[in-house]
């Protein structure tokens, strides 16, 4: 995004609920741990070395289920830094989730927040099956903080399936997929719904061949649901929210459609729909008079988004080309009747092939 953006995204942050308490710092100095051979063992672990891994689990979850803030966040940082470290095993994950997951499950719906919050984030860190399930649960949550927490989790589950050994299955990874694309839509927080939108960007750049199903599902259900929040956007702070969820969407597809790699077809033309949906909506703005000459720079950015993501869509898609366009010009010069009639354009182009995008989504910016 640009400094203009980030800007605005940290003025936006400065309102919300504080969550300090979700991030452990990457340089945090655990004042204790397992032997890395331990950590790194790719077959099962002995009995013996199970009870090990109880032994140093142990206290700490009783740190984490206790009173002193203190003392549950120590405990957390040392439970997650064992599995932080360079070459984790799946044998590691799976003996470290057996001697946690029960003493986890009940402190995940506990009453008190931060305890909640502090047991989901263990979860995410295990990064398997049986502790995806368990943080899923928890994103319907009543608390904004919880749900919150349980995103985050989320997401640290599919970046450790990115970045190391996967303990977390195909199967479970599009379950959590659909999962999200549900909740994008139903979540009633703006800034939960922007975490949401990050959680399915991590699944999306999950380059393993075996996740290349889920990953392209979790393009497609990003596309759609921030499609549909911007259909539903209201005036005032919580839209420009909403607007800041588009471009980030936007911006990450766009980066991933220009890798060699590509997302696939289907995400591809999801992206293209996305492109149309966040032009489209500018157009309703500006047929509603709720964008005035000087307030449209957030406005031109997400635009400019846009317009990007149809480009590099069709250039993916088309075996020629498409000529670039200059929609996000028209709206930083004020020609705002030829803008509106540009996007009209350009959207119905984009219900042809090889987008096709439903009908449904073209027309409804337009009515």
């Amino acid at each position: 995004m640009g400094a203009w953006t980030e800007r605005l995204a940290g003025w936006m942050r400065a309102g919300t609920l504080a969550v300090a308490c979700l991030v452990v710092p990457a340089g945090a100095q655990p004042l204790g741990g397992l032997r890395d051979d331990l950590i790194t063992k790719i077959t099962a672990l002995s009995s013996a070395e199970v009870e090990e891994v109880r032994q140093f689990a142990e206290p700490r979850l009783l740190a984490l289920a206790g009173e002193d803030g203190a003392a549950r966040e120590r405990a957390r940082a040392e439970l997650v830094s064992s599995l932080r470290r360079p070459g984790v095993s799946v044998a590691f994950r799976q003996a470290y989730r057996s001697v946690m997951l029960d003493r986890l499950t009940p402190l995940a719906s506990d009453a008190r927040d931060e305890v909640a919050i502090n047991a989901l984030l263990v979860l995410g860190e295990l990064a398997d099956d049986a502790a995806a399930r368990v943080v899923m649960e928890r994103t319907s949550d009543e608390r904004q903080t919880v749900r919150y927490a349980a995103i985050a989790a989320l997401t640290t589950s599919f970046r450790a399936v990115r970045d190391q050994a996967p303990a977390l299955t195909p199967a479970t990874a599009g379950r959590i997929v659909d999962h999200l694309g549900e909740r994008l839509r139903s979540e009633r927080d703006a800034w939960t719904a922007d975490a949401v939108a990050r959680s399915l960007i991590a699944a999306g750049s999950i380059g393993r061949s075996e996740f290349a199903p889920p990953a392209q599902n979790a393009w497609v259900a990003l596309a759609e649901g921030v499609g549909d929040r911007l259909y539903a956007a209201q005036p005032g702070p919580e839209r420009r929210i909403v607007l800041l969820t588009a471009m980030r969407a936007g911006e990450a597809m766009r980066d991933a459609i220009a890798t060699p790699a590509g997302i696939g077809d289907r995400a591809t033309r999801a992206a293209a729909v996305l492109g149309g949906e966040t032009i489209g909506f500018v157009a309703r703005l500006l047929e509603r008079g709720e964008l005035a000459p000087g307030e449209r720079r957030f406005e031109t950015d997400l635009v400019n988004v846009g317009e990007n993501l149809v480009f590099f869509s069709r250039r993916s898609l088309l075996s020629t080309p498409p000529q670039q366009t200059r929609l996000a010009d028209m709206l930083n010069a004020g020609q705002d009747s030829d803008y509106r009639n540009a996007a009209r354009r350009l959207v119905a182009e984009l219900t042809q092939p090889p987008v096709s995008m439903p009908q449904d989504r073209a027309t409804r910016w337009f009515n």
